[in-house]
């Protein structure tokens, strides 16, 4: 707040102060028609030559005040220079600010304010009005007020708009509030006022900085209540806010008392300064009286509003509403007074916002009760949460799902303590709820599960949802709570949007503020995201659930797969030496990392410096990573074309080798016939090929007469096995055996020890007839990993499987062992083994 100094017509050059305030810049345009003629003068010369201009302006000024017809007066007043007592300008505009002065010119307009005149000597004794003086056109008033010091030179021109605008706006409502003025809407940095004359200029040099730390809400009128008297119980809400202490200004109290006087009567604004008034030690009821006498009711109650509202009081939402219930129309004032009321309050910074709702939706078990629980004790004793912080308020958990111990025992867990003050209800009602809003003010009510709460019938109807969502939404409005409704989320919701995801008709989704998805991976990774009316949305980030029952947000899903995919990498590298791609994302995808996580593994491994990649990744040449110190020379092989075959099956197509090998498409094709003339391969119908012979024998000679054995550079291809020293009757490294003991070994397959009988089409008829099939459970895995990837569309053994489960469960009952093996593998690695 501020001391009010003694009001003075001119400066005081002996005081510093003073002497800051009347050398501040402004401009004075003295041609409006021509922007860049402007000049630059002190503020304290142009507030003099406003009280004594020269006498070509005073005769112009005097025929623009004798004239009656407003066109024929703005006529006049477009001869007058203009003053822009924002700053210096290069020119008029506010993209030619230089420095900015910190003032802003109010406009207030007679037709707009009745008997504005009179109150000149009352804004002047304001302590926020530097100067007061009489308009050009003599029917209006201007002030001058300052909303900040001096910004020379004036660099970010955005920045000084905006804050320019939210001072402008709020000594706007402050006029409103305490002196019930209309101001005019014009905030622009470089507006302008014409020059004028007054020789009873107010200026009062003192005058402090107008605080605007937010924009104060249209304060509300006291409403009579039913015998006509005015609102009591929120005025004295508002008085109680008011820290009316010892030190609180004489000014400011006084303004007070006489609001109360001119509004209520003396007698009822004594007894509300003894009561609210502070306690200072000369404050008798007689003394009181005598102060309170000479109010006159030209400050009315909203003095009091404004004042409560700087020191962060709200009124409470009951009184804010429409008086006898009834709806009412709103006129555009009113609906464009609503862009000066202030942002919503949060319950949780940027996430939940105060009398809100929001839905929770993820599967059964994928944490939302958790979730929902660790929010729910962090409002209760006013702890952060994901990294954000919370507004302290008594909370209610309607756990309306599961045992009331299991609750108990993780609440205990986040460390609820018996005074903590959170409350559960097992069963409840929306009546019910209703009741204890009224009775506790609860700042958060969390609801599990909506469903069993409102036990709406058709989920899937518009209309009905909306019916029964409707009565809580008004309920969380008019009490100022937030409502967290936890809700399951519908089949396939984990691929779907998050206004999409909820279980039922999308009105659920549509009424909330907030709509928080949760997910559960199969590689248990749980990620948050939400759609926001208010705030920005959080993108899909990894939610971690840590032992001591909180939850924390980890940050961007890929990166933190990525991290998981890196120690996988070094490990399998230790274990087995120099990879190649390939196989390395095989070996990767049967630890269940995602594709894409993993080739960012491998990326920013190398980035770091802890792993090698060898190879130039051109054709015939592919990537092979290694451990740090590897050359090239370390890595010892044959050919590319053996490492190629010996990762693939028994029978392939041409895309499965040409990504095996790393090369173009017409180079595979060409590859492969000259290895079919080699009898290495047997080229089968539909575009198969199947390994006839040891493809190491038939490639020891082959290989230097291939012309596909060396790179362009002449240099033999290698395949990526670290030597080691002789030994005899080594077994031959087969990665794809180990990728496929890997995932036989992840998903429990069962051995088979007897082949199955193999008719001239290759198909089994193990399992004809009575005979027990000894495929059985490899089957029965291959429908599983098939169904729990929504039956994808494959190739296997040369014929391509539509994406449905009857063709998958057909195929599962005719595939051999060697085909179910390659359906496995073909469905761990997310690939569809098409020969295209």
């Amino acid at each position: 707040m501020y001391k009010r100094g003694a009001q003075n017509a001119t400066p005081a050059a002996d005081t510093p102060g003073r002497r800051k305030v009347a050398d501040l810049p402004v401009t004075v345009n003295p041609r409006p028609n021509a922007p860049g003629t402007v000049q630059h003068v002190r503020l304290g010369d142009v507030l003099e030559r406003f009280r004594d201009p020269k006498p070509e302006v005073r005769e112009l000024i005097r025929r623009i005040r004798a004239t009656e017809d407003k066109a024929a007066r703005n006529a006049l007043k477009k001869q007058l220079p203009v003053v822009i007592f924002s700053g210096r300008f290069a020119y008029r505009n506010e993209r030619g600010i230089q420095a900015y002065s910190g003032l802003a010119c109010i406009d207030l307009d007679a037709q707009d304010n009745p008997d504005l005149v009179a109150l000149k000597d009352l804004l002047a004794q304001d302590g926020y009005v530097l100067a007061v003086f009489a308009s050009a056109s003599g029917r209006g008033l201007k002030l001058l007020v300052r909303l900040s010091e001096l910004v020379d030179p004036a660099a970010d021109v955005e920045a000084l708009r905006k804050a320019h605008r939210a001072g402008f706006e709020a000594f706007r409502s402050y006029l409103r509030d305490v002196y019930g003025l209309v101001a005019d809407t014009t905030p622009d940095l470089s507006r302008g006022c014409y020059v004028t004359w007054d020789p009873d200029l107010r200026v009062n040099w003192d005058a402090c900085l107008f605080p605007f730390r937010h924009i104060p809400e249209q304060a509300p009128a006291a409403r009579p209540s039913g015998d006509g008297a005015v609102d009591l119980e929120l005025v004295e809400s508002a008085l109680e806010a008011i820290p009316m202490g010892p030190s609180f200004p004489y000014p400011d109290w006084l303004r007070i008392g006489l609001a109360l006087a001119g509004t209520l009567g003396v007698r009822e604004a004594v007894r509300l300064m003894l009561t609210y008034g502070g306690g200072h030690p000369g404050d008798t009821p007689e003394y009181l009286e005598r102060t309170f006498r000479s109010a006159r009711g030209e400050i009315g109650l909203g003095t009091i509003f404004w004042y409560a509202q700087q020191y962060g009081w709200r009124p409470p939402r009951k009184q804010r509403a429409a008086g006898d219930g009834q709806p009412r129309l709103l006129g555009a004032g009113d609906v464009l007074a609503e862009l000066d009321s202030p942002d919503p309050d949060w319950l949780v910074d940027e996430l939940l916002p105060c009398g809100g709702v929001s839905v929770l939706v993820g599967k059964p078990k994928s944490g939302k009760t958790t979730l929902a629980r660790a929010i729910a004790v962090a409002v209760a004793q006013g702890r952060p949460v994901l990294g954000r912080n919370v507004l302290q308020g008594k909370v209610l958990y309607l756990a309306l799902e599961g045992r009331l111990r299991d609750h108990a025992r993780h609440l205990a867990q986040l460390g609820l303590q018996p005074n903590t003050p959170l409350f559960v209800a097992t069963q409840a009602t929306l009546q019910a709820v209703e009741r204890w809003l009224a009775e506790h003010r609860f700042a958060l009510v969390v609801v599990d599960t909506l469903g069993v709460f409102l036990k709406i019938r058709e989920i899937n109807e518009y209309g009905h949802v909306l019916n029964a969502v409707a009565p809580a939404l008004r309920l969380a409005v008019e009490r100022g709570t937030h409502l967290l409704f936890l809700h399951h989320s519908g089949k396939g919701s984990d691929a779907r949007d998050a206004i999409d995801a909820p279980l039922g008709s999308t009105a659920i989704a549509g009424s909330a503020d907030v709509v928080l998805h949760i997910k559960r991976f199969a590689d248990g990774v749980r990620t948050l995201t939400t759609v926001q009316r208010i705030g920005e949305d959080l993108p899909e980030t990894v939610l971690m659930l840590e032992n001591n029952g909180w939850v924390r947000l980890q940050g961007d899903v890929l990166a933190f797969r990525a991290e998981r995919a890196k120690a996988l990498v070094l490990e399998a590298l230790e274990a087995e030496g120099p990879m190649p791609r390939q196989v390395l994302l095989e070996a990767l995808a049967a630890e269940k990392i995602k594709r894409d996580a993993a080739a960012r593994a491998l990326k920013l491994l190398v980035e770091e410096g802890r792993v090698v990649r060898l190879g130039s990744g051109k054709k015939g040449d592919p990537f092979i990573y290694a451990l740090p110190g590897t050359t090239p020379e370390d890595v010892a092989g044959t050919d590319a074309v053996q490492q190629a075959l010996e990762l693939l099956p028994e029978t392939f197509g041409p895309r499965e080798f040409r990504q095996a090998l790393g090369v173009s498409r017409r180079t595979a094709f060409r590859r492969l016939e000259e290895l079919v003339q080699q009898g290495v391969l047997e080229h089968l119908d539909r575009g198969r090929y199947r390994k006839v012979t040891s493809v190491a024998d038939s490639l020891e000679v082959s290989a230097k007469s291939c012309p596909f054995a060396k790179n362009k550079g002449g240099q033999e291809l290698a395949l990526p096995i670290r030597k080691s020293a002789p030994t005899t009757e080594a077994p031959a490294v087969n990665r794809k055996q180990q990728v496929l003991e890997r995932l036989q070994a992840l998903f429990d397959a069962v051995p088979v020890d007897n082949p199955p009988v193999v008719t001239n089409n290759g198909h089994s008829t193990a399992h004809s007839g009575n005979k027990p099939d000894p495929l059985a459970g490899l089957r029965q895995q291959v429908l599983e990993l098939a169904e729990r990837q929504g039956w994808p569309a494959v190739c296997v053994e040369g014929l391509r499987l539509e994406p449905s489960g009857r063709a998958w469960r057909k195929a599962v009952q005719a595939w051999t062992e060697r085909g179910l093996q390659q359906a496995m593998e073909l469905l761990a690695a997310g690939e569809n083994g098409a020969p295209f």
